[in-house]
């Protein structure tokens, strides 16, 4: 069995000389071995220029969308669960039981479900879609019939048909009612009470009519837009994720691997391998730096893959990644240099050899 041995010392060299060492870590491929076949796979070398495209695509997605900046509120109109509260001056007589009451609902009236309310004297009145300056005139044709010059007021006493919705990283996620004071996202995350060690500010979503907006809050407040100037209307839908996902995932030839939390608003990959310990000199490849990004459309996760490889030894590649950010759920992988891909393979080739030899030599003693 020792001649086995000395036969399979060149064989696996004549392997290493044709490239067909199937070693444990040769494998590992990042462009290939990390995704399904069906996969869109593309491979991008940092450079400056891919830097500059970069930045200006990340401040491109950083803008508020045009649409919700036009956007701007109308007159509040009448929905079904308000209640109004009605005041006919110098008539006492049709005061409906005065408006020191506490119940909202016998204070005033409460706009049924068909969108009707029902008045003494003017009746069943259509109410739903009109402003209240269109309910008081509505009502005083009606009461014009049986009172003179009828002197109206109509005001809300309680909202309860438009509101916004609140979900995710949110303290308080009970809905917002919209009201005749136009409802600012600026005020809807003050009323949310959003926790900043919890939440994950750069992942607003805002959804309406079907549409959904990413908003990133912590770039919105360093260049200084002002979300107050984004208005919320009916059945808008607020979601802030909570940051217990937004990390990146560090991996293969490292002195640590880890996953990464984000605390500011970006770390870079310079930052990253740092905190990571740095290469492992002696059995990492630092011309196979990747960072793994997914890259798919909305609502297409894992369709569109990006790898971004990285030279550590290029001076100016390692200057560059100083300023390569990270996104969250990054992938950074460094990979194995040929030497310990080779070492390995040894490694697990002749301990098993060397169990044959001492069964052979146990023989040969019998």
């Amino acid at each position: 069995m020792k001649v086995a041995v000395r036969w399979a010392v060149p064989v696996v060299l004549a392997m290493v000389s044709s490239g067909c060492v199937l070693a444990p870590g040769q494998s590992v491929n990042p462009p290939n071995a990390f995704f399904r076949d069906d996969a869109d796979v593309q491979v991008l070398p940092i450079s400056s220029k891919l830097m500059a495209q970069l930045q200006a695509s990340d401040q491109a997605s950083a803008q508020v969308p045009t649409e919700l900046l036009t956007h701007k509120p109308s007159d509040y109109r009448v929905g079904s669960g308000d209640v109004l509260n009605v005041t006919i001056w110098n008539q006492p007589e049709l005061m409906l039981t005065g408006t020191s009451s506490t119940n909202p609902e016998q204070a005033g009236r409460v706009v049924r479900p068909d969108g009707t309310i029902f008045y003494p004297f003017a009746g069943v009145v259509k109410v739903t879609g009109l402003t209240l300056d269109e309910v008081r005139t509505t009502l005083t044709q009606r009461l014009t019939k049986v009172l003179q010059s009828p002197q109206l007021d109509v005001s809300v006493s309680r909202y309860g048909s438009q509101k916004v919705y609140l979900g995710g990283a949110f303290r308080r996620s009970q809905p917002l009612e919209i009201t005749t004071v136009p409802l600012s996202l600026t005020e809807a995350i003050g009323r949310g009470e959003v926790s900043t060690t919890d939440a994950d500010l750069s992942g607003l979503i805002l959804k309406r009519d079907g549409v959904t907006y990413p908003i990133n809050l912590e770039t919105l407040g360093l260049d200084g837009t002002n979300t107050s100037r984004i208005y919320l209307k009916h059945n808008d839908e607020l979601y802030i994720p909570y940051n217990d996902r937004r990390k990146v995932y560090l991996m293969g030839e490292l002195q640590q691997q880890r996953a990464l939390a984000f605390k500011t608003t970006g770390i870079s990959l310079a930052d990253a391998l740092s905190s990571a310990g740095g290469l492992r000199q002696e059995t990492s490849k630092s011309e196979a730096v990747y960072v793994i990004r997914d890259t798919s459309p909305a609502g297409r996760p894992g369709a569109v893959t990006t790898i971004f490889t990285l030279d550590s030894d290029s001076p100016t590649a390692l200057a560059l990644s100083a300023s390569f950010q990270l996104k969250p759920s990054d992938v950074v992988y460094v990979g194995t240099a040929q030497i310990s891909r080779w070492n390995r393979f040894l490694s697990q080739l002749f301990p098993s050899a060397s169990l044959v030899n001492q069964a052979q030599n146990i023989r040969n003693d019998n």
